[in-house]
């Protein structure tokens, strides 16, 4: 039975990524993916490459992520197309805007003159949340967490800006991009900020050759991938873990990463002591977040905006009880012009039901409207729900965002950090507790790398 240094749960962009970092430092690596196809949600489905999520990413410093894959020999900015740009629909007005802080203060101060001064003072303090992101300072992003985690995006707003029609404008962006919810915390909120504002990308064809390139890497080396292998249950019977699948097979590992949902394997650790469980009693309080329905469409139309916004206070569904968020129309242009448009609806609880009698004819009746296209041509290619992502990924319910980001559920978030503190050579990715998307993990793979990396030099 093989023995690795290090054993990695979970085939995703965080575990793949983390896997050949690690093969690249000289580990003996193992991935278990519980699936048959590594990515997670930048798995590709159809002919037509429609991608399950992970279209529009946010990648502040491309310098910074090229000199990270630069250790697997992959220039990751040859594959990223720029898609800074949105359009907000609000209260019967369009704005263009741009996701870069330096554009959209200029353009928000041109439609809201009068709260010129204030724009300022908001997008200063969003650029030294960005700064401390990028800088990895831990003391100013725990005074900004604590700043802002106790309150709702719309009090924070409101602590800046009087106008109503630039709150509202500012918060379309909120819910259609990061599932936060009026009740929920500002930290999320300002991570989106934060994040997209530094550049936001499209993948030349949504993460394919990335994933190819991170699997043949692997491939080439001495470690190993063992596809449907489900881990359920991790033992130590001595100074070793154990994890184990349905079948009853096992891999022995020094070090265990988890780049996949984790509260339940989690709950599998061996508890010795109080703060062991204690720890894990809050972990297992998170609240799954929302799984967003995704509808691709094809028309004749070329659209240039990368992202359309539609503001959730114009679009009520009455059987959402008014609930409904907004959703987006995102450019998916195609060389061949195959798949023009993709629509998402986010919701925390919506039915197959509520889509074909509500969501559907809803977004129908708005593309024909807004983008001026006749109802022979507006052709529904593929919709992308729940149980679509049920089978790329082990994220209960198909949970796009992964918790419910209140203030509990990023006070919680930030616990995970502390597992390699209470069992060492336990490690978690992928969790997004600094930030928001891709970038998220990213920031998660690095900061492990870096503690088991000085694991190694004691």
């Amino acid at each position: 039975m093989n023995k690795f240094d290090i054993t990695v749960v979970g085939g995703g962009i965080s575990g793949l990524l983390i896997s050949c970092l690690l093969v690249a430092r000289g580990y003996h690596v193992c991935l278990l993916e519980s699936g048959s196809r590594l990515g997670g949600y930048l798995q590709n489905i159809t002919k037509d490459q429609i991608p399950y999520g992970a279209h529009h990413i946010a990648i502040p410093d491309r310098g910074f992520i090229d000199q990270l894959f630069q250790h697997i020999n992959i220039k990751i900015s040859s594959e990223l197309i720029p898609a800074d740009d949105i359009t907000i629909f609000h209260n019967g007005k369009r704005y263009d805007l741009s996701f870069k802080l330096d554009d959209l203060r200029k353009q928000l101060t041109l439609y809201f003159p009068n709260e010129e001064v204030q724009i300022n003072k908001f997008i200063n303090y969003v650029r030294s949340f960005a700064q401390a992101l990028a800088a990895d300072n831990k003391e100013d992003i725990k005074s900004i967490f604590m700043d802002t985690v106790f309150k709702s995006f719309e009090q924070f707003l409101k602590t800046y800006f009087q106008d109503t029609k630039l709150i509202g404008v500012l918060s379309a962006i909120g819910p259609s991009y990061a599932d936060v919810y009026l009740e929920d915390s500002a930290f999320s909120y300002l991570s989106l900020f934060a994040t997209y504002g530094g550049g936001t990308y499209y993948f030349k064809d949504y993460g394919e050759s990335l994933i190819k390139s991170l699997r043949e890497y692997m491939d080439n080396s001495n470690s190993i991938i063992r596809y449907k292998f489900k881990a359920n249950k991790i033992c130590k019977p001595d100074n070793e873990y154990h994890i184990y699948n349905d079948d009853g097979q096992q891999i022995i590992t020094d070090h265990i990463v988890i780049a996949c949902y984790p509260v339940d394997l989690l709950q599998t650790l061996p508890q010795t002591n109080v703060r062991q469980q204690k720890l894990l009693e809050k972990i297992y309080e998170m609240k799954i977040g929302s799984s967003a329905w995704r509808f691709y469409y094809r028309i004749p139309q070329k659209l240039f905006n990368n992202e359309y916004i539609y503001h959730y206070n114009e679009y009520r569904s009455p059987c959402l009880d008014g609930k409904t968020p907004n959703f987006i129309i995102s450019t998916m242009d195609k060389s061949k012009g195959q798949i023009n448009l993709m629509a998402t609806v986010v919701c925390r609880y919506i039915s197959e039901d509520q889509i074909q009698n509500i969501i559907l004819p809803h977004l129908h009746a708005e593309i024909k409207s807004l983008l001026l296209v006749e109802d022979k041509n507006i052709e529904l290619a593929v919709s992308i729900g729940r149980s679509n992502r049920e089978v790329v990924t082990s994220n209960k319910n198909g949970s796009v965002f992964g918790w419910v980001r209140d203030a509990k559920g990023n006070l919680i978030s930030n616990m995970i950090k502390s597992i390699p503190t209470v069992w060492e050579g336990v490690y978690v990715v992928g969790h997004w507790s600094s930030t928001f998307g891709i970038y998220g993990s990213i920031l998660t793979v690095i900061d492990t790398l870096d503690k088991i990396d000085k694991k190694r030099e004691c």
